[in-house]
C-alpha cells in the first residue's frame, strides 16, 4: 500500500492542470525496479486508465535495475528521498531529488 501512495503521490502532476505542458509528451513509459513494483504499477495504471483526460499513451513496466541503464540512479534517488523522510539525513541528495521532482 505504502508502494502505491508513493507512486501516486509521484505521478500526481500529470492530473494537475497547468503543472505540466503534456501538449509536448508523446508517451509516457514508466519503468520500475523489480518485481515489487508490479502490483503499485497495477494500481496506478488503473487510475490512468479510467483518467484518459491526460491525452497521452502511457505504460508502466517493471525491470531489474541491473540490465537497464538509469535505473540504479532512480533507485539512488528514491533511497535517498525515503531515507531524508524517515531519519533526516542524506539532506544534500534528497533536495536535489526534490528540486527535480514534476
Amino acid at each position: 500500500m505504502i508502494r502505491s501512495m508513493s507512486f501516486i503521490s509521484a505521478v500526481s502532476p500529470l492530473f494537475q492542470e497547468g503543472v505540466m505542458n503534456l501538449d509536448v509528451i508523446d508517451e509516457i513509459n514508466v519503468i520500475l525496479d523489480d518485481t515489487v513494483w508490479d502490483a503499485p504499477a497495477d494500481v496506478v495504471g488503473g487510475c490512468f486508465d479510467s483518467h484518459e483526460e491526460i491525452g497521452v499513451p502511457t505504460t508502466f513496466t517493471t525491470q531489474d535495475s541491473r540490465s537497464v541503464p538509469g535505473l540504479q540512479i532512480a533507485d539512488l534517488a528514491a533511497y535517498s528521498w525515503h531515507r531524508n523522510q524517515r531519519k533526516g539525513d542524506c539532506a544534500v541528495a534528497s533536495n536535489v531529488v526534490r528540486d527535480h521532482r514534476l
